[in-house]
């Protein structure tokens, strides 16, 4: 069967076009760390660990990082507490490689390609 579609009244879209039109509530200002907080909606949100063995480009930034960001940024505006964690692969064999290449240690190949 068909989902049946109510109407929608003159009160709901006025409700929608002011939902749309209000500034947006002023994001809470973390002075302590984000720990879970009962009663709140906690979000914990990861990604991926961009490659640094090399310049980075719009690759890893999509493949990467971008829809994490955008759902922190999302739940962060609609007043949940979230943490947002990613980070840099100083072990694997890829960053090890490219520092020996550049004479240099992985932890200071990692510090000059993830700016």
């Amino acid at each position: 069967p068909q989902a049946s579609i109510s109407p929608v009244d003159q009160a709901q879209i006025a409700e929608a076009k002011a939902g749309w039109t209000a500034k947006p509530k002023q994001n809470k200002v973390r002075t302590a760390p984000c720990l879970p907080h009962n009663g709140e909606r906690n979000i914990l949100i990861t990604s991926a660990l961009p490659y640094v063995n090399n310049v980075p480009h719009l690759g890893n930034i999509v493949g990467c990082v971008l829809s994490a960001d955008v759902f922190a940024r999302f739940a962060r505006l609609r007043g949940y507490n979230v943490l947002y964690v990613c980070g840099t692969d100083e072990y694997g064999t890829s960053t090890e490689t490219k520092a020996v290449e550049e004479g240099i240690t992985p932890r200071q190949i990692c510090d000059k390609y993830n700016k």
